[in-house]
C-alpha cells in the first residue's frame, strides 16, 4: 500500500508534536499581494527617477547608469529614509494593508498563514524560518494569542531563548523589511553571517522540514547550509505549485527529501491541517493510524515468523477500536430529539442514527483495513487474531438504566461492518478458513451469555425500521435492504484495491451475503432443532433485491444454488466445512439437514418480501 506523502507528514506531525520546522518562502505571501524585496526596490528606483524628472521603464538599468552600480535595498531605503520612523512611512505602504486593500483581502493573513498559526497555535510546529521581510505571519500568530520569539537578525540569534524553551520561534533568514540589513540581490544571498548558519545548521540537523513557497534559485547561502546537513532525523517535505522545477528535483534528492505537488500554499496548508486536527479528533490516541497498521500487517501477513507481531498488533486495533466505540463517550442510549410533533421527531431520530453511523465508520477504520486485508491474505494460523477482532466488536457492554432498543440495535452495525469488510475479499479468495472463523467460529456475548455472532449480526438486525434508514442514510430514497445497500456503498473504497473492477466487487459482495444467509440457517439448526420457526428463517441482503428484481443474468444467488445443484457434497463451501454437508434423501423431498433445505429457506424468504 502506498500513502501519500502529504498524509504521511500530517501523521508525523501529529504523533511528534515540534518535531517538524517550516521553511516558508515568498510563495506564501505572493497570494496576498505583498511584493518581494526586489520588487520593492525596483519601485522607488522608479519613484526616485520621477523626482528628478526622468520616467523610465528600466529602473534597474536608470539606476546603473545613474549611480555606477547596481541597485540595492539597503542603500536604496537608507537613503531615501534614514531613520527608522521614516523608512516606517516609507515601506508601509509595500507590507501593510490601506482600508481598501484590507477590504479587498490584500496584505493580510493568507488562508496559508492561518493555517500555519493554528498548526503553531496546537503545538504541532514550533519552528518557523522564512525568507519574507513581510509581517503577515506574525499578523496570523497574533489572532492565535501565539507570541512567537522573532530573530531577525544576527544579534538576535545570540539573545534568543534555546529553540526548545520557546513556544513558538520565527527566523527571519534574510531581515524584516524595516531592517536596511535585509538580504535581497543574488551578491547578499551568497553568504550569511555565521551565527545565522550555526542556527540554520542545527535546525536543519534536529527537525523534519516542510518547504513550501521557495525556490532556491538565488538563496545560494541557504542551499549550502540544506546541503551541509549530512543525516537526517526526521522527513524533509518539498511542496512544489505543480510539478517541481528541475533544481527542486535536484535539492529535494540531495537532501533526501520527500516531493509533495499542490495547487498552492493556501491550499496544502489548509489540507494540512485539516488532516491532523482530524487526528486530534478522531485518531488522536492512536499509536498507528489506518494506513501504517494496514501496511504493517500486510507484512506481518507474507511472514510466516511474524504471527506473534501480526496477532498483537490486530489485538492492540481491536482493543481501541472496541474503547472508541463502547467507552465512557459512547453515545447516550436514552437519548430522543427534544421534538414536540411526530415529523420533527422522526427526522430528529434519523439524524442521530446517521450521526451515529458515521462515527461509528471513522473509529472502524483501522479495523476495518486490517479485515480486510485479513481476509483477502490471511493464512490459517493467522486467522483467530482475525475473529477475536470481529467478536470485540459485536459484544457492546451492558447498559445500566433505561435505553431505546433502536441504539441498542445501532450498537450492532461495527460488527456487521467488520464483518463484511473481511468475508467479501475473502469470498472472492476463496478463503474458506477466514470465512469458516466468521461466520461459524465466532462468538457475541450479551447479559443472556455468548452465542453464535452470525445469529446477532447481520444488516437487518442493526435496523428494522426501514424508512428511518432510508431517511438517514439515502434521502429518502426507496430501499428494501437500505442497511445492506449502505453497506454496499461505504465499503466500495476500501476494498477497491482487492477488488478494482466494480464487477468483482458486487459478485464477491453478493455471494459473501448468500453464504451469510446459508450458514446462518445451518447454525440455528445446530443451536435450535426443536424450534422449526427458528430454522425456516434467514437474514437476507442487497443479493435478494438483485436477485428478486431479475438485476444481472444470473445474478450471484443463481449461480451459487445451480453450483450446489451441480456439485453438491463437494460443492466448496462443503468440502470446507462452512456448510454442512448433504445427507442421502429419498424421494423428492428434501432432508432439513441438507443445503438445500438452507436455500429452500432462502426462496421461501424472497418469495415473502415485497421487492416490487
Amino acid at each position: 500500500m502506498r500513502v501519500k506523502p502529504e498524509l504521511s507528514l500530517a501523521f508525523a506531525m501529529h504523533a511528534g508534536p515540534g518535531t517538524y520546522a517550516l521553511l516558508l518562502g515568498s510563495g506564501v505571501s505572493r497570494a496576498a499581494g505583498v511584493p518581494t524585496g526586489w520588487e520593492v526596490t525596483l519601485d522607488l528606483v522608479r519613484k526616485l527617477a520621477a523626482a528628478e524628472g526622468q520616467d523610465t521603464d528600466d529602473p534597474e538599468t536608470w539606476y546603473r547608469e545613474r549611480f555606477d552600480q547596481a541597485p540595492n535595498y539597503s542603500e536604496v531605503v537608507n537613503a531615501l529614509a534614514p531613520t527608522r520612523d521614516e523608512r516606517r512611512a516609507l515601506l508601509q505602504g509595500y507590507f501593510e494593508p490601506n482600508e481598501h486593500e484590507r477590504e479587498e483581502g490584500k496584505k493580510v493573513p493568507t488562508d496559508a498563514h492561518r493555517a500555519v498559526a493554528r498548526l503553531c497555535a496546537e503545538g504541532h510546529v514550533r519552528v518557523i524560518l522564512t525568507t519574507n521581510f513581510d509581517r503577515l505571519l506574525e499578523r496570523a500568530l497574533e489572532a492565535e494569542n501565539v507570541s512567537p520569539v522573532v530573530i531577525d537578525t544576527p544579534d538576535a540569534v545570540e539573545g534568543a531563548p534555546p529553540l526548545q524553551h520557546s513556544g513558538c520561534t520565527v527566523v527571519k533568514i534574510h531581515g524584516d523589511y524595516l531592517d536596511t540589513r535585509i538580504k535581497n540581490t543574488p551578491e547578499e544571498l551568497k553568504e550569511y553571517d555565521p551565527r545565522v548558519n550555526t542556527l540554520l545548521e542545527r535546525i536543519f540537523d534536529e527537525y523534519g522540514l516542510v518547504i513550501c513557497g521557495w525556490s532556491g534559485t538565488y538563496d545560494t547561502a541557504l542551499v549550502d547550509a540544506l546541503k551541509r546537513v549530512g543525516s537526517r532525523r526526521y522527513m524533509a517535505y518539498w511542496v512544489s505549485r505543480g510539478e517541481p522545477s528541475e533544481g527542486e528535483r535536484s535539492l529535494t534528492s540531495f537532501i533526501r527529501g520527500t516531493s509533495i505537488e499542490a495547487a498552492g500554499a493556501d491550499e496544502f496548508f489548509t489540507d494540512l491541517l485539516e488532516k491532523v486536527e482530524a487526528l486530534d479528533t478522531f485518531g488522536g490516541d492512536d499509536p498507528l493510524s489506518a494506513p501504517v497498521a494496514v501496511a504493517t500487517a500486510k507484512r506481518y501477513l507474507d511472514d510466516p515468523t511474524r504471527d506473534v507481531r501480526l496477532r498483537e498488533l490486530v489485538s492492540s486495533i481491536g482493543r481501541e477500536t472496541r474503547e472508541k466505540l463502547f467507552g465512557e463517550s459512547r453515545f447516550p442510549m436514552s437519548w430522543r430529539p427534544p421534538a414536540t410533533d411526530r415529523s420533527a421527531e422522526s427526522a430528529g431520530f434519523a439524524s442521530e442514527m446517521k450521526r451515529r453511523i458515521l462515527s461509528y465508520e471513522r473509529s472502524c477504520e483501522a479495523a476495518v483495513g486490517l479485515m480486510a486485508a485479513g481476509g483477502y491474505y490471511a493464512a490459517e494460523r493467522k486467522i483467530p487474531a482475525f475473529r477475536e477482532l470481529l467478536e470485540l466488536s459485536a459484544s457492546p457492554p451492558r447498559v445500566d438504566g433505561s435505553y431505546l432498543e433502536m441504539w441498542g440495535r445501532l450498537e450492532l452495525y461495527p460488527a456487521v461492518l467488520l464483518l463484511y469488510a473481511g468475508g467479501v475479499p475473502a469470498t472472492a479468495t476463496e478463503n474458506w478458513p477466514f470465512l469458516r472463523a466468521l461466520l461459524r467460529d465466532s462468538e457475541s456475548t450479551d447479559i443472556y451469555g455468548p452465542s453464535p455472532l452470525i445469529l446477532k449480526v447481520y444488516p437487518r438486525a442493526v435496523s428494522r425500521q426501514k424508512e428511518m434508514v432510508n431517511a438517514a442514510l439515502h434521502d429518502d430514497t426507496r430501499y428494501y435492504e437500505p442497511i445492506a445497500e449502505w453497506l454496499y456503498k461505504t465499503l466500495r473504497e476500501p476494498l477497491r484495491e482487492y477488488l478494482a473492477l466494480d464487477f468483482m466487487y458486487e459478485s464477491a459482495f453478493h455471494r459473501f451475503e448468500v453464504l451469510l444467509s446459508l450458514v446462518h440457517v445451518d447454525v440455528e439448526k445446530d443451536v435450535h432443532p426443536d424450534k422449526p420457526h427458528r430454522r425456516d428463517w434467514a437474514p437476507l441482503g442487497r443479493f435478494a433485491v438483485v436477485h428478486k428484481m431479475g438485476y444481472g443474468d444470473p445474478s450471484a444467488y443463481s449461480q451459487m444454488k445451480a453450483e450446489y445443484d451441480e456439485q453438491g457434497r463437494n460443492w466448496a463451501p462443503i468440502e470446507s466445512g462452512l456448510l454442512k454437508q448433504p445427507v442421502s434423501t429419498s424421494g423428492t423431498t428434501k432432508s432439513v439437514d441438507t443445503v438445500g433445505h438452507n436455500f429452500d429457506v432462502i426462496d421461501a424468504m424472497i418469495g415473502k418480501m415485497g421487492y416490487f
